[in-house]
């Protein structure tokens, strides 16, 4: 620290040494603040991108849950009837043996193999 005496000339204050940590450091933290921003841009867009998957994720388990639906009503209605329904309890199978890959990363592995052996 200086004292009020020691005043500093215009040439110490504008010398390349006391300022090249300045620019140096300017343009670090333009650097960093740059690489900042392109990371958040790309945070963002993956952001859009995995709503936009699991909409999708959403809208593929709605379609499997559908289609074991229509079939146990299907096959429901031949049992009614009086007839065996050959091809629909096929169908249930296939419906169970596809469970866990398609419904297990939403309920737990576990309570997809309980659905399942249920199904079958």
């Amino acid at each position: 620290m200086r004292s009020r005496q020691e005043k500093a000339t215009p040439k110490q204050a504008i010398s390349p040494q006391r300022t090249s940590w300045r620019t140096g450091n300017s343009t670090r933290m333009s650097a960093i603040i740059d690489t900042i921003f392109s990371v958040g841009e790309k945070l963002f867009g993956l952001r859009g991108a995995l709503a936009q998957a699991r909409q999708a994720r959403k809208q593929q388990v709605a379609e499997f849950l559908a289609s074991i639906a229509q079939t146990v009503e299907t096959t429901s209605a031949m049992l009614k009837q009086g007839n065996y329904p050959h091809g629909t309890c096929q169908e249930l199978l296939s419906h169970s043996e596809h469970m866990v890959a398609a419904i297990g990363d939403l309920v737990g592995d576990p309570k997809a193999t309980d659905l399942a052996n249920q199904l079958k």
